[in-house]
């Protein structure tokens, strides 16, 4: 049927997964430690033109090499990663709810490493369109191949009635530190929030 489906559109399979790849929304951000590396990369290549010596030369494409390295290895580390949201079936207004988030590393030779889960719902009407905003926050310091590693935080809706979780934002500064690499992950779930526990007294038996 896929093939079907392909010829009829048009469409090759090899180019259908690049673009379900490329589908994905990667981001990638500079730490200070990062800026500070690239401003050294950049001096290191303005000598070397300069002096024409061969040993900053070497030190240039090391340096370079570094870089790649980097790319590479926290690419590994996100690309086999699924996160499953497991909300609990009561949520109360101005309680931390417990969530569960289930990480699940699909791929089958390499781990993944520093891996930070953000928790994100969408804007509320009414309040100005934005970002989503995030409400959970959790770190995993290793996710074997083919395995599955738990982590909860605690949900604190600020009101009742109907929200909406949006994503998962999945990122990791392995393994030196210095790009942060997300991926956003879609996870749209609605849930109804009760309104907040408040203690009950029991009142006192008038005496006749």
């Amino acid at each position: 049927m896929d093939r079907l489906r392909n010829r009829r559109s048009g469409g090759d399979p090899a180019l259908t997964r690049v673009h379900r790849f490329r589908k994905l929304p990667r981001s990638l951000r500079a730490t200070r430690p990062g800026w500070c590396f690239v401003a050294i990369i950049f001096g290191v290549g303005f000598a070397a033109l300069n002096t024409g010596n061969n040993l900053l030369y070497l030190v240039f494409a090391l340096m370079l090499a570094f870089l790649v390295l980097s790319g590479i290895l926290s690419e590994a580390s996100l690309r086999g990663i699924r996160v499953e949201r497991i909300v609990p079936r009561e949520l109360f207004a101005g309680v931390p709810n417990p969530v569960l988030l289930r990480i699940r590393n699909q791929q089958t030779r390499i781990a993944a490493f520093a891996l930070s889960i953000e928790d994100r719902l969408e804007p509320l009407a009414g309040r100005g369109a934005g970002a989503n905003a995030a409400v959970g926050r959790c770190f995993v310091l290793r996710v074997g191949p083919r395995s599955v590693v738990d982590r909860s935080y605690g949900f604190v809706p600020d009101r009742r009635g109907e929200m909406a979780f949006a994503s998962l934002r999945v990122s990791t500064r392995f393994p030196f530190g210095l790009f942060v690499k997300s991926v956003e992950l879609e996870a749209v779930q609605r849930v109804l929030v009760y309104p907040a526990l408040a203690p009950v007294t029991r009142p006192v038996d008038e005496q006749g």
